[in-house]
């Protein structure tokens, strides 16, 4: 196979996974939908995703608010209760807190030496399992959902930089427990860089702790490479979603 060939390869591969990544905003966008409904606020569906996809590119200002900001603004706009926007915030940041945490027991090895990593499944399993039963007993149907569309949001964008580890660097194991830690690492990096103040769309952080969980697994310049690929990638998927989301008209 020729380089030009395999280069081509690299960005049709690049260019699928950001629409892959658009379209994990939608799940991520009904998730604050399900949030609305749960405070008694019932808003059409795609009006949702139009509101959420309009404001979440404002993500990328430095401050890493003004998507919020946005969100608060265009949803009195279009006649939501502020209070019920606001709580809705409040309520998604702790079910994206609370989704990704298990994501972390993926990268145990990398931190306690002799841990198995066949146990780390059944554990992340586990750990998903309470959490639902958990939130649905105390808090209903409606949170429960927003839960499990926000994992989907989480499984879809760590599928992408997996396949992009895959197809960048052919030579990548691909174990079950590579995958997982491949998986884990991307999530645990990307909510640490959504909690830094400051930092638009976890830019730096999330790299920086990519490159430090997975250095032992792979060469640096491969992996320096993926890294700044999966960014471009989530930049791509994320202006997508943006366009798309303008076009999503109001169910009336």
């Amino acid at each position: 196979v020729s380089p030009d060939y395999t280069e081509a390869n690299v960005w049709l591969t690049a260019i699928a996974c950001a629409i892959i990544y658009a379209l994990a905003n939608v799940p991520l966008s009904l998730s604050w939908w399900c949030l609305l409904r749960r405070f008694s606020t019932f808003v059409p569906p795609r009006t949702a995703v139009h509101i959420y996809g309009r404001s979440l590119i404002a993500k990328y200002v430095p401050g890493n608010f003004l998507h919020l900001a946005g969100r608060q603004t265009m949803g009195l706009a279009h006649g939501i209760e502020g209070w019920a926007l606001v709580k809705a915030t409040g309520y998604e940041h702790i079910l994206i807190l609370l989704s990704a945490l298990p994501f972390f027991l993926f990268v145990l090895p990398v931190f306690v030496t002799g841990t198995d990593p066949n146990i780390t499944l059944p554990l992340f399993l586990l750990s998903l399992s309470i959490l639902a039963v958990t939130l649905n007993g105390l808090f209903g149907r409606w949170l429960l959902r927003a839960f499990c569309l926000q994992l989907g949001f989480l499984f879809l964008s760590a599928t992408t930089f997996i396949i992009l580890m895959a197809w960048v660097d052919p030579s990548t194991p691909l174990s079950t427990n590579e995958i997982q830690l491949y998986g884990g690492a991307y999530v645990v990096a990307w909510l640490i860089g959504l909690v830094t103040p400051g930092a638009p769309a976890g830019a730096g952080v999330r790299e920086l702790v990519l490159i430090g969980l997975l250095e032992a697994s792979m060469t640096n310049t491969g992996l320096l490479t993926i890294v700044i690929l999966s960014r471009l990638t989530t930049l791509t998927g994320d202006f997508i979603f943006f366009v798309l989301a303008g076009l999503a008209l109001d169910d009336k």
